[in-house]
């Protein structure tokens, strides 16, 4: 009886390989390449020492404990701010974004590349604090009221440039940072920075501060201009890297609803608008695979109804029935935008070939159109805030005229000094 073949150590017959090279499967340098792969000792990777980036505990600890840490930090500073002043605060900001940073390189170093992040985002935080005690410390933040200091220079750092410095120096940090650590979440003070600068480079070009509706049209323009560019940061997203374009899209459509609830009270022509816009965020939603869009499209649309039901209708007699249809139309509404979610971005246009690209036809058009109407409506909108504005000064001045002036105090007769009596010869004067 032969003896059984000696298997390799990778459970494969020694003879089973040399049967291989000798039907030609494989080459003689293959079955020695084999066997000098089986020969080596496995080699087990190594378990992740930090759980992945997800909705998990993991994560949103992180988000407590930054969430923590700046409010805690926000709390000092305000409790203590007349007592640091500006020189004070600018060590304090100093002093603990060192104190991030270097978490942050240690972090990495041990391999929790999420916690590192993290840290990375609080020290970035501490840039617009230590911009603004700069600017204190060096007689460049002028303080007063808002329309004056527009009044006396409208394009200069008095009238917004103080804050356009800070929001570009946030900028700046954020970009800077991000050539060191590859953190989606770096982009968040990206997009709130974009938001405040474009609204206060409005102002500056408007000379005055903007009410109302010119402060809703400037907003709605900002924020159509960081979708543009959270448009053209998603179409360069590869399949599997970070996703700069969320917090983009996120901090864009967060200044929509802001800009619109701006114009709310003061174009009422403007608020049937918003079925329109709500559609066309599910839209969106579905060609982008953007679920920041289902939810913006959603809550424009609960918006709508609830001006229907609360303002419109309020006084009628079914205002009950409307009232719950409403919430039932709103349970069975968030259902099936629910169920029909995953089937319709099935169903919809297929990435482009640039490996998890999401592209529009015309997708640069329609992020930008808002920020063209919203600029043309702006220059009208500030007239008419001058005007109201100009009513309602006139208004409280011509109120104080008529209002009853109370009667004059007379004083009691034993107060009254006698003539002379102060006098140094006691006669009167």
């Amino acid at each position: 009886m032969s003896p059984a073949p000696r298997p390799t150590p990778d459970g494969v017959p020694a003879g089973t390989l040399r049967d291989a090279v000798g039907r030609g499967v494989i080459s003689q340098e293959q079955h020695d390449a084999l066997l000098a792969m089986a020969a080596e000792p496995v080699a087990y990777e190594r378990a992740p020492r930090e759980a992945p980036r997800g909705f998990n505990a993991v994560t949103v600890a992180y988000a407590v404990g930054a969430v923590a840490v700046l409010f805690a930090f926000g709390w000092f500073l305000v409790d203590r701010w007349r007592e640091l002043g500006p020189a004070g605060v600018l060590g304090v900001a100093l002093l603990y974004a060192a104190i991030f940073a270097v978490t942050a390189v240690v972090l990495t170093r041990q391999g929790f590349a999420t916690a590192a992040g993290v840290a990375t985002v609080l020290a970035v935080e501490m840039a617009p604090l230590a911009t603004w005690a700069l600017l204190r410390l060096a007689g460049l933040w002028p303080t007063g009221t808002p329309r004056a200091l527009c009044e006396a220079a409208p394009a200069s750092f008095a009238c917004g440039g103080k804050w356009m410095l800070v929001e570009l120096v946030s900028i700046a940090a954020a970009l800077l940072a991000l050539r060191w650590v590859k953190f989606a979440e770096l982009t968040a003070p990206i997009a709130v920075a974009l938001v405040f600068l474009s609204f206060h480079v409005a102002e500056a070009a408007a000379g005055t501060p903007l009410r109302q509706r010119g402060w809703g049209w400037a907003v709605l323009a900002g924020a159509s201009a960081v979708l543009t560019l959270a448009y053209a940061v998603d179409r360069r997203r590869r399949e599997g890297g970070e996703d700069y374009a969320f917090w983009l899209y996120a901090g864009g459509l967060a200044g929509v609803f802001g800009g619109m609830g701006g114009v709310w009270g003061a174009e009422p022509m403007t608020r049937h608008a918003l079925p329109f816009v709500g559609a066309a965020a599910l839209a969106l939603a579905v060609l982008l695979r953007r679920r920041a869009f289902l939810l913006f499209g959603a809550a424009t649309l609960v918006w709508y109804l609830g001006y229907l039901a609360f303002d419109v209708f309020r006084r009628t007699l079914t205002f009950p029935v409307l009232l719950a249809s409403f919430g039932l139309a709103v349970i069975l509404g968030t259902v099936q935008l629910q169920r029909a979610y995953p089937r319709l971005t099935r169903r919809a246009g297929v990435r482009a070939a640039g490996e998890g690209a999401r592209r529009l036809r015309g997708g640069y058009l329609i992020f930008a159109a808002p920020a063209v109407l919203a600029l043309a409506m702006l220059p009208g909108a500030v007239a008419r805030d001058r005007v109201a504005f100009a009513r309602q000064r006139a208004a409280e001045r011509a109120a104080a005229r008529t209002a009853p002036r109370p009667p004059a105090r007379v004083a009691p007769a034993d107060t009254v000094p006698q003539a002379g009596a102060n006098t140094p010869s006691g006669r009167a004067p």
